[in-house]
Order: C-alpha cells, then structure tokens, then sequence
C-alpha cells in the first residue's frame, strides 16, 4: 500500500489546524504536538532527495526553572524530519531541550515569543544512484547509505495566537558529515494539549 507523502502532511496539517479550532480550553497539559515543513540548505541534498520535507514531532513541557528568565517556556523535545521518498532521502531523528521566551505581558495569552533548542540528532542520508553499464550496454545500480549521531542546535521565532496554539519559523543546525549539510530552514505549527 503506497500513500504519497504530501497526503500524509495534507491530512496531517489539517489534524493539527482542526485540534486548535476546537481547542478553546483555559487549561493546558504538559503535552505537545509540532508539525512543519523543512527545507534544506545543501544544495546537494535539494538536487537528490527535493527541496522541501515534514518535520513532525513532540514535545514534553517541563515545570522546572528555565534557563532564561522571563516567561519562559521550557520543554524536551522529539523530532523526526525526513526529505525525499524511498530512493533518495534526508532524515533526522533529533532529541533536545528547548525553551521559548515570550516577549510580551505575562497575562497575554497571544504575542510573539523567540527561544532555542539543543540536543543530540540522528541524522542519515540515503540514495540510489544508476550508471551506464559500459560496453555491456547494460546500468548499474548503487544504494549508499550514511548516517551520523551528532549535536544540533535550533534558533526559532514565532507568535502564539492563543494559549494552546502557535506558528514558528526556525533554522536547525549541525555539523557537515561526508561532505552534507544537514542544516534545515522550517515552519510549523505548534500545538499543546
């Protein structure tokens, strides 16, 4: 069973703009859900596996002090971001801690707010690639496939338009591993139970 993957955010992304329509409650939960677009910075990577993605993840809201202070809103964070399809593709499984220091009054429940996240990431890059075969008239198929667990770090902005439901754009870094570069450029929706 095949099912596109711009179906999937289609179907995704309206989930997440239906749960925040509803959503009108007062009370939030330590819960949260984010679901985006990426897209890469390495030209290499727009060329084989395209020139956008889906960043989904989730994320736990912690109750301690915060680095920042201010109305902060600290969190550990999973994400998972994949570009491309089966063949050739750019995914990352990113585990950190972010935080979100609101800018406005503190009894505002909408306003723009900017943060940071740092963490460990998973990132893999794979990809068919086929030749001519030579004098034998024939092709050659070649899969590769390389990956490397490193550190990333996430710059964002963004303006919660009410308690439980927020819009950001970010950039997430990393280290060049074999030549990639794995820093993507993304917007999503941010949602809290």
């Amino acid at each position: 069973m095949t099912v596109h993957l711009s179906k999937i955010r289609i179907a995704a992304i309206a989930a997440v703009l239906a749960a925040a329509a509803v959503s009108s409650a007062e009370s939030t939960s330590n819960f949260g859900f984010k679901l985006g677009l990426i897209f890469p910075a390495d030209s290499a990577v727009k060329d084989n596996a395209g020139k956008t993605g889906l960043d989904i993840g989730v994320a736990y809201f912690l109750k301690n002090k915060p680095l920042i202070k201010g109305q902060t809103l600290p969190s550990v964070e999973l994400d998972y971001l994949r570009i491309g399809g089966n063949d050739n593709k750019f995914e990352g499984i990113h585990l950190g801690y972010a935080e979100r220091v609101f800018l406005g009054k503190e009894d505002e429940k909408s306003g723009p707010y900017a943060g940071f996240a740092a963490g460990v990431a998973f990132n893999k890059v794979s990809g068919t690639t086929t030749t001519g075969g030579g004098q034998s008239g024939g092709s050659v198929t070649t899969k590769s496939s390389e990956d490397k667990t490193q550190f990333f770090g996430e710059l964002l902005a963004g303006y919660r338009i009410e308690q439980n439901f927020g819009v950001e754009a970010f950039v997430r870094f990393s280290p060049k591993f074999n030549d990639i570069n794995p820093t993507v450029y993304g917007v999503r929706a941010t949602y809290r139970f």
